[in-house]
């Protein structure tokens, strides 16, 4: 693999709590109408818009050339991360998910 800069297609999540500040700020052509509270940049399933890989994810790429992507000393299968810009017009919900243990006590 000779590495190079990826260029990516970002995905656009409609969200209740949205807005359409990305248009502006970011400048990102947004569907009309709609409150895109995400958009995110870089995860598994981006696919690469440039070069050689154009077309395939990170997470083919990730799994065809672990060591270059992650680094030798990897701790999970696939590309790790997840990178997003928010819009959050309203409030957002907690969520709250308990341990194994007290999940148990509580059922």
């Amino acid at each position: 693999m000779t590495p190079y800069p990826f260029l990516f297609e970002p995905s656009l999540h409609s969200k209740v709590w949205g807005g359409r500040a990305m248009e502006t700020i970011l400048h990102k052509y947004l569907p009309p109408n709609e409150p895109i509270g995400e958009s995110w940049e870089i995860y598994s399933g981006n696919k690469i818009a440039n070069g050689e890989f154009s077309g395939r994810t990170l997470e083919e790429i990730t799994e065809q050339f672990p060591k270059e992507m992650t680094g030798k000393e990897t701790a999970t299968d696939g590309f790790p991360l997840l990178i997003k810009f928010l819009d959050a017009q309203d409030w957002l919900s907690v969520q709250v998910h308990p341990d194994d243990a007290l999940a148990q006590e509580l059922e």
